[in-house]
């Protein structure tokens, strides 16, 4: 059986929208300039402004709240349904980050959005789930190849933080599960 642990935050869930929202930042051009300038998972703070507790208390405030609000990326669905296409089984993966109250609410979020998907896994070692019919599709390209060092698959979904120009991340899927399925 073919399984695919498809992440969540980068990837379907807007997570770097909802910081900047939470920063008052809500204009389309500055938003989109800003998650350019990302280019590495710890280059995020320095697009943020700089007042205040930082963005990890800023969440920590927000509760639930936070979680529950993020929107969707416009391909978000069409990222799931594609996947869906191509695997046995969809699973739905994401950390807990530092925030106790991230779990539930991310719970809260996956059933909402993605009701259908085939189960979720909250943990911050995906590599655990690696075998040879089962693969990761990530933002994280550490994760993607930790998972891939443990004898799983993995498609580096590409974002501004894991690749210089990352173009259309839906064609490149596309393209990666096309390429997997003639093997």
């Amino acid at each position: 059986m073919k399984i695919a642990y498809l992440d969540v935050d980068g990837i379907l869930a807007d997570f770097e929208r909802a910081v900047l929202k939470m920063y008052g930042i809500i204009d389309e051009e500055t938003v989109q300039r800003k998650i350019a300038q990302i280019t590495s998972w710890g280059a995020f703070p320095q697009v943020l402004p700089s007042t205040g507790p930082g963005w990890v208390h800023e969440i920590t405030l927000r509760r639930e709240n936070f979680w529950l609000d993020i929107e969707l990326y416009p391909w978000s669905h069409e990222v799931f349904d594609l996947v869906k296409s191509h695997f046995d089984k969809v699973v739905l993966m994401t950390s807990p980050g530092y925030w106790e109250h991230a779990p539930s609410a991310r719970v809260k979020w996956i059933q909402k959005h993605f009701p259908h998907a085939d189960g979720f896994a909250i943990t911050k070692t995906k590599e655990l789930f690696a075998s040879p019919y089962r693969t990761l599709i990530d933002d994280n390209a550490n994760w993607c190849e930790n998972f891939v060092s443990h004898g799983g698959k993995a498609f580096c979904f590409p974002r501004p933080w894991n690749c210089e120009n990352p173009g259309d991340p839906v064609a490149a899927l596309k393209e990666y599960l096309c390429s997997e399925s003639n093997r």
